[in-house]
């Protein structure tokens, strides 16, 4: 949950939150009584109830793509989806709300400090940045202890642990870092795209000599 270039981020760092792992996935699915009992396919909840997976989402091409992708991983594990198909603000209120059962969504780092990252597991920010709504006493009190300490050792094994919270209890599933790339003509000048900010356009200028 550590962003590229942030304080903290170690790119050799590794853990089930990356694995693709059917036959564990439905290994565990089974320990807990989720299993496929009358034969049709998808698997049921343990008192035998239907189970189906509702995921919210977008009606743009990106989240259809998204969707098919998590359709098909989770059929692959016997579980049905039902894609929740709405427009992005109506969902964010949903899940501020606590209303989608899962839900995939972006998030940026502001700063390379990675506060803003743990805090998206920080239980007084449920219902805010904390759409999860994951509440965790020992790890509020790393989020808090860190908020008090500058970059170090000490912080660092603070961060690390709740690394570790994250992966074990997986509120959320870190996907992916998306990577950007930008084409520009040789008369842009000062185009340079920062890591941890959106504002960039007012050091941009044309120099009209260099064009063709």
């Amino acid at each position: 949950m550590v962003s590229p270039g942030g304080w903290g981020f170690d790119p050799q760092l590794s853990s089930e939150m990356g694995e693709f792992d059917p036959a564990r996935a439905k290994a565990l699915l089974d320990l807990f009584g989720y299993v496929d009992r009358d034969g049709d396919g998808w698997r049921e909840q343990p008192d035998g109830q239907p189970l189906t997976l509702v995921l919210g989402s977008q009606p743009d091409p990106l989240s259809r793509a998204f969707d098919e992708h998590w359709t098909q991983s989770l059929k692959v594990v016997g579980l049905r989806v039902k894609v929740n198909v709405g427009r992005w603000p109506e969902q964010l209120k949903a899940a501020r709300a606590g209303q989608l059962m899962m839900w995939a969504v972006g998030s940026s780092d502001g700063s390379p400090d990675p506060q803003g990252s743990v805090n998206l597991l920080y239980g007084r920010m449920a219902g805010e940045s904390n759409l999860a709504r994951f509440k965790h006493a020992p790890y509020d009190r790393i989020v808090e202890r860190m908020q008090d300490l500058p970059d170090g050792p000490e912080r660092l094994a603070l961060l690390r642990e709740a690394q570790k919270i994250a992966v074990a209890y997986m509120p959320y599933k870190f996907r992916v870092h998306r990577l950007v790339t930008d084409l520009s003509h040789p008369w842009l000048v000062g185009f340079r795209r920062p890591v941890f900010s959106r504002q960039f356009w007012q050091y941009v200028d044309i120099e009209p000599h260099r064009r063709p």
